[in-house]
């Protein structure tokens, strides 16, 4: 398995949710989110869309938003990778994503 993470950023007037994202290196695909539970501990949690507000910038970055690649081909640092985001408005964005390695991710 491996994570997708990225910023979007909405420069339009109108409010709009990411409703799918999709890649052909993975078996599937979903929205998650790092949350908190009950114990104390971090749990990653699937979530049907995410807004993405008028004017607003959304991060997804390790603890928090992201997008898991689950049964992820075999893929080596510095390959890249297509990505299509799809939205509620404005459709379909392609995307290009780098892979790098988990440090690299946490910065």
């Amino acid at each position: 398995n491996g994570a997708l993470y990225l910023r979007i950023v909405n420069e339009g007037d109108g409010d709009d949710r990411l409703v799918e994202v999709r890649t052909d290196v993975a078996g599937s695909v979903e929205l998650h989110e790092t949350v908190a539970g009950d114990d104390g501990l971090a749990r990653m949690v699937p979530v049907d869309e995410i807004e993405v507000g008028a004017g607003a910038t959304v991060a997804f970055a390790p603890a928090g938003l992201h997008v898991m690649l689950i049964d992820v081909d075999r893929l080596e640092e510095g390959d890249v990778v297509a990505v299509e985001l799809e939205f509620a408005t404005s459709g379909v964005v392609e995307v290009e994503a780098e892979v790098v390695t988990v440090a690299d991710a946490l910065g």
